[in-house]
């Protein structure tokens, strides 16, 4: 019994430290840390030149190799301070906005 939670344990552990049993879509570790944990540069690097990005224009979108991204959703998932502080002054400006309900109409 005892070599049998001894080898589960060790099997455990191996699994925990070997890079290729983390699951990428699942994992909350940072991108910086990723790409450092399992030596990425070189594989992001030709990504990051072969990735085609379109901004259309017209429509106010963004497409990542065909995918559809709105910049709301990056700013939220890459530097959520910033969309924070963009949503203040969103909620501001709405309430500067709003008519004075109270002010008799003329």
């Amino acid at each position: 019994m005892f070599v049998s939670i001894f080898e589960s344990v060790i099997s455990l552990l191996w699994h925990a430290f070997n890079k290729f049993n983390i699951d990428l879509t699942l994992t909350k570790l940072r991108f910086d840390l990723i790409e450092q944990r399992f030596e990425l540069a070189s594989f992001n690097e030709v990504l990051d030149v072969s990735t085609l990005i379109i901004y259309d224009e017209k429509e106010d979108r963004i497409y990542i190799n065909g995918k559809e991204v709105r910049p709301s959703e990056l700013l939220f998932i890459f530097d959520r301070n910033s969309y924070s502080e963009e949503l203040k002054k969103f909620q501001i400006s709405e309430v500067i906005a709003e008519p004075d309900e109270e002010a008799p109409a003329t």
